[in-house]
């Protein structure tokens, strides 16, 4: 027989379920970066200044990449860090996203871009638009530096013919690793704009049919080995995720499990995209 305790955990537990799963009536829009107007981006701007001065954490450290916790770890991380943008500095926006096919004349180099190619003469430290020596914490404090570096990378990122791995990506072959200079990527606020825009590609993608709306395959470890394992694991070896597996958060904030955000329209993410 079940105990009150353990009684009254599993009723918590499956209203929890239920709420953090069922379908929010208002739904924030994230949108393009280019549609939003000067005063909208330099609120965006500001917020992502002062999250970045506030205490930080150095151990906060995962395994994302090349398994299957990727775009549901950076789906809850991008939603997380918004979130504490609007508590903590008072922002009244949403998070934007980069579509990286088109482009816009301003993006680096107006103080409403988020600025800009490194000058190569100050080690590529980054010296105009709206990050221009810009402070960043980890691993010790250092000015935010961008180098970008096509080659070889972007040919050997065009190689891969699967979905999951052109976004999950073995490094060198990721959008960070074209821009040396800062390996821990979150310390580039243009991070975040990349990986609204991956959420959007895999939002695309679940619309496609209604198998896809909840599809989700990975192991918790990267196949590294060698190449027959990562062949045969691209997404992460065994053990293997599923969608009641804890997202990593580090205690940093409230713990949600991989199901909690495969739908980003439910009431705990509750957004759509423009």
């Amino acid at each position: 027989m079940c105990s009150v305790s353990t009684f009254s955990y599993l009723l918590f537990y499956a209203l929890f379920t239920v709420l953090i799963n069922a379908q929010c009536t208002n739904p924030t829009i994230r949108r393009e970066w280019r549609t939003l107007d000067r005063d909208e981006r330099a609120a965006w701007i500001s917020a992502v200044k002062c999250l970045a001065a506030s205490p930080n954490n150095p151990d906060l450290v995962a395994t994302i990449h090349q398994t299957g916790m990727f775009l549901p770890f950076h789906r809850w991380f991008v939603h997380s860090v918004e979130k504490a943008m609007v508590e903590k500095c008072g922002f009244s926006g949403r998070f934007p996203y980069w579509n990286w096919t088109i482009d816009a004349p301003d993006f680096y180099e107006s103080s409403y871009g988020v600025g800009g190619w490194g000058d190569p003469d100050k080690d590529y430290k980054v010296q105009d638009g709206a990050f221009a020596r810009f402070a960043l914490k980890y691993p010790s404090y250092h000015p935010m530096h961008h180098q970008y570096t096509a080659q070889p990378f972007a040919a050997f990122a065009a190689s891969s013919p699967t979905f999951a791995q052109d976004l999950a990506g073995t490094r060198p072959a990721t959008t960070e690793d074209c821009i040396p200079g800062n390996k821990w990527s979150p310390n580039s606020p243009l991070f975040f704009l990349h990986h609204v825009m991956i959420g959007k590609i895999w939002s695309d993608w679940q619309n496609l049919n209604e198998t896809s709306t909840t599809a989700f395959a990975g192991g918790s470890v990267q196949a590294f080995d060698n190449t027959t394992y990562l062949a045969e694991y691209p997404t992460g070896a065994p053990p293997m995720l599923n969608t009641s597996s804890d997202i990593y958060t580090h205690n940093m904030f409230p713990g949600v499990t991989i199901g909690d955000v495969l739908n980003h329209t439910a009431r705990y993410l509750c957004y759509v995209y423009e």
